[in-house]
């Protein structure tokens, strides 16, 4: 005899694909995983805590914050070169001074640099002279000792 199995008729439901939903840990909305940028580290689900919106309005923030840093402007040095050719002239950067108006800028400068020269030797005179009074103060300060401790110990000596 055989024995006879009572199945029940297998019924087919259509599943409707439904996207995976996961809570965010800064705006704590629940949003589909697809809004969640994709994480190195191994995590659970592969992405990271974070929605794409907050990680790029935590990433604006951080931006703001940061002031911009300029970078220091090079001082601009102007360059000046002899160009030889038939009649000499001389050229700073791309305007041609005549022969004249460089002679009266040598002279200028010349000048400036005995004006700081001058200035060197007289702070020269003044550190002499500030030595000088301090060697007479440290010489008076020695006497004034002397003295005071004349007039202390001026009954032991009796």
């Amino acid at each position: 005899m055989t024995d006879i199995i009572e199945t029940s008729p297998i019924t087919i439901v259509p599943v409707v694909a439904t996207e995976v939903l996961k809570t965010c840990t800064q705006c704590k909305e629940t949003k589909p995983i697809s809004n969640y940028g994709k994480e190195a580290k191994v995590k659970k689900d592969g992405r990271k805590s974070m929605c794409k919106p907050c990680v790029n309005s935590r990433k604006a923030a951080k931006k703001a914050a940061v002031p911009a840093v300029e970078k220091p402007k090079r001082p601009v040095i102007p360059k000046i070169k002899v160009v030889k050719d038939k009649s000499p002239k001389v050229q700073v950067i791309d305007e041609v001074i005549s022969p004249s108006d460089h002679a009266l800028f040598m002279k200028d400068l010349k000048q400036e640099i005995q004006l700081v020269k001058d200035d060197i030797d007289s702070c020269d005179n003044d550190m002499k002279d500030i030595e000088r009074e301090r060697a007479q103060l440290k010489s008076s300060l020695v006497e004034l000792e002397l003295r005071l401790y004349d007039e202390e110990h001026k009954d032991e000596k009796i």
